[in-house]
């Protein structure tokens, strides 16, 4: 072998034994800076996170640093003899390096900073009792139906506006339940005969504590028992509303809205003026009507008010006359017929008719082993009160028809659905009046 050659080749290999010996000494410093860290994290508690969790959009990640371009190779002549000797030891290759002086301690990093809004499950538990109260609604009168989604659309807009107001949004899961919660209120205005809600207008805003509380009271058909100045506050805020383009306003809103204010707004009240201005006086008519409801109350016997929930319920039973749970109470009864049972509403009617048990049997058109089934039960005296969703009356319930009235079965047709109000209006029309009843042909 060339002597040249081997030369070179000696240098490369004493580079190549230099560069072993620098990655060692790399790994030994990250082991010991891993040592530290679990030395001081130990001291801690172990409970300090490394990085504090982000509570809002991440930082745009920095632009990757690239490494310059290479430059040109460019072969270096191999160090003499004597220039090796005179370089300081460190600068040897393949000579042993002095180990590095120990790190400063890792300091902990700061605790996140906890979400600050409203609880994470604020939107489920609203949305939960909305679904809860749906069945009781249509027992409210109107003013108290009115009131009971007003309530509930001011503690939505109680969690968005707080949030949307500090320039930040929900979570996407928590954005869209919200929006389901606002769409649902807007449709059971529309459904269930309710009158204007201002709460759902996002272009109306007022202290949505004091507003949820005042339509609290009202759903439970009492007077709102506020402090005056927070009725003032109300009162001015609704009159407010009265203006707005897209509000739907009869006459008699604005006459109920003028009569209300005038029982805690002063008579020169800039506000209330305006109002009576622009929308006219009163007449004595609506003033005997708002004195009627404003002396109105619906207390416990130890008198606590009775929570909104519960008063929806106490208005079922009260709704329901003696004469129908006469009929109804400890009765073991059929719903038959429908494509679709509906818990909440069986729920509902086991509760207000006071029934033993209510099944629900679905019959989809033109079967007839359903009806054939129910048959059999009738004869074997299994139900004592049949309700007959008579739109899927058809020649195949003939035989289970002729059963309920040999074995002496009450039976109600229900030709316009299965609501309580419904069931008590026909149970009175076709079982206490039953000259009226015309059987579905």
């Amino acid at each position: 072998m060339d002597r040249p050659v081997v030369i070179r080749l000696g240098e490369e290999l004493r580079k190549a034994s230099g560069a072993l010996s620098e990655a060692a000494t790399a790994l030994a410093r990250i082991a010991e800076l891993l040592a530290d860290l679990a030395v001081e994290r130990a001291d801690t508690g172990g409970t300090q996170p490394l990085a504090p969790v982000p509570t809002s959009a991440p930082a745009p990640a920095p632009a990757p640093v690239l490494a310059p371009a290479p430059s040109p190779v460019v072969r270096a002549e191999a160090p003499s003899p004597a220039a090796r000797s005179e370089a300081p030891a460190e600068a040897r290759p393949g000579a042993p390096t002095s180990p590095p002086p120990r790190p400063a301690p890792v300091r902990p990093l700061p605790a996140p900073t906890p979400y600050v809004g409203p609880p994470k499950d604020a939107i489920d538990s609203l949305a939960d009792e909305i679904d809860e109260a749906m069945p009781y609604l249509s027992f409210l009168t109107r003013r108290q139906r009115t009131a009971q989604v007003a309530s509930w659309a001011g503690r939505a807009r109680a969690i968005q506006d707080p949030v949307r107001d500090r320039g930040e949004t929900l979570p996407g899961d928590r954005a869209a339940a919200l929006r389901s919660v606002f769409g649902r209120l807007t449709r059971v205005t529309r459904e269930m005969d309710c009158g204007w809600v201002d709460a759902l207008s996002q272009d109306w805003s007022m202290d949505w504590e004091v507003y949820s509380a005042y339509h609290r009271a009202i759903a439970a058909a009492n007077y709102p028992d506020l402090p005056l100045e927070r009725e003032q506050e109300y009162h001015r805020a609704i009159l407010a509303g009265l203006y707005l383009p897209q509000r739907r306003l009869s006459p008699n809103d604005a006459a109920t809205a003028i009569l209300e204010a005038q029982q805690v707004l002063a008579p020169d009240d800039p506000d209330l003026a305006k109002a009576i201005e622009r929308f006219g006086r009163p007449d004595s008519t609506s003033l005997r009507s708002l004195a009627t409801r404003r002396t109105r109350r619906l207390m416990r016997e130890d008198g606590r008010p009775v929570d909104p929930k519960e008063e929806m319920r106490m208005a079922t039973k009260r709704f329901v006359p003696d004469t129908v749970l006469a009929i109804t109470r400890g009765k073991r009864a059929l719903m038959a017929g429908g494509q679709g049972a509906r818990e909440d509403h069986r729920l509902a009617l086991v509760e207000s008719l006071d029934l033993a048990e209510l099944e629900w049997v679905t019959v989809e058109k033109k079967q007839s082993a359903p009806f054939h089934r129910l048959e059999e039960r009738i004869q074997a005296g299994t139900y004592d009160l049949v309700f007959f969703l008579a739109a899927h009356s058809n020649h195949n319930s003939g035989a289970f028809v002729r059963a309920c009235k040999e074995r002496g079965v009450p039976l109600v047709y229900l030709s316009r659905g299965y609501s309580v109000t419904t069931v008590v209006h026909e149970v009175q029309e076709q079982l206490l009046r039953p000259q009226n009843v015309a059987e579905p042909t």
